[in-house]
């Protein structure tokens, strides 16, 4: 009974508060997270939006980011233009078609649905309901050649979405993320065994963390439907072993 008191009292003096000073529930807000007190000396210098499809996300970027190198990737040619002509304006922002996996081949897109839901045929996804679907010839790269070639040292935040490839981009990037050249990563995952369509919540986890990855929240739940009672997929953000080591050691001195 003390400890019920303890939280209403807690809870009523937080709904009392001016909406334009209360706190964010941590999850709410990505940008909100790692903007304020739990990430406060974070500072976003590259960036990676792999999966840009046309620049909603780079347009995010950039707001949040304003002096930051952002580097787009978009495989398909037709999204790609419309990713090049929405972003023409923007400074400091790089576009390249090419897609991202675990080694650098040729691939195929699979162009079904609405761009933003065009992926690789060899992602997580199940392939029988897409063998009617027209495709396009990609080149795929990895990351850390990507880097490599373009003496890209460091990537404070890196963002993936790509419908269910997650993973493989993640295998590409083996090199950056051992040596923790990445400081935070965000990708789409699957969040119950009936999503074939995404990476698992669980095989991300369990790569990232092999690597000296630990999440930091979960955002965008989505489910499949208004009524459904689980989620289908959400957001995860991870960062990297050492940041946490040092934000917690300069939270200190």
């Amino acid at each position: 009974m003390f400890l019920k008191k303890i939280a209403k009292k807690l809870l009523k003096r937080w709904v009392r508060k001016p909406a334009e000073t209360r706190p964010l529930l941590r999850g709410m807000d990505l940008f909100y997270d790692i903007g304020s007190t739990i990430l406060p000396r974070f500072h976003a210098s590259t960036v990676f939006d792999v999966g840009a499809n046309i620049g909603q996300s780079a347009k995010t970027y950039r707001a949040h980011f304003p002096d930051a190198e952002i580097y787009c990737f978009e495989p398909v040619r037709r999204t790609f233009a419309e990713l090049k002509n929405n972003l023409q304006e923007m400074k400091r922002v790089q576009c390249f078609r090419c897609a991202l996996g675990s080694s650098a081949q040729k691939g195929l897109m699979v162009l079904k649905g609405s761009s933003n839901l065009f992926r690789l045929r060899s992602g997580s996804g199940s392939p029988q309901d897409d063998s009617d679907a027209p495709t396009e010839a990609v080149d795929v790269l990895t990351l850390d050649g990507f880097c490599a070639d373009n003496n890209i040292q460091h990537i404070d935040f890196l963002k993936i979405d790509t419908e269910g490839h997650d993973l493989e981009v993640l295998k590409g990037a083996s090199a950056m993320l051992a040596g923790h050249e990445i400081d935070l990563v965000q990708v789409e995952a699957g969040m119950n065994p009936g999503n074939h369509r995404h990476a698992s919540m669980e095989s991300l986890k369990t790569f990232l963390e092999s690597l000296g990855y630990v999440l930091f929240g979960i955002y965008e739940q989505i489910h499949r439907g208004v009524s459904s009672p689980h989620l289908h997929r959400s957001n995860l953000l991870f960062i990297s072993l050492p940041m946490t080591l040092l934000k917690n050691a300069k939270t200190h001195i």
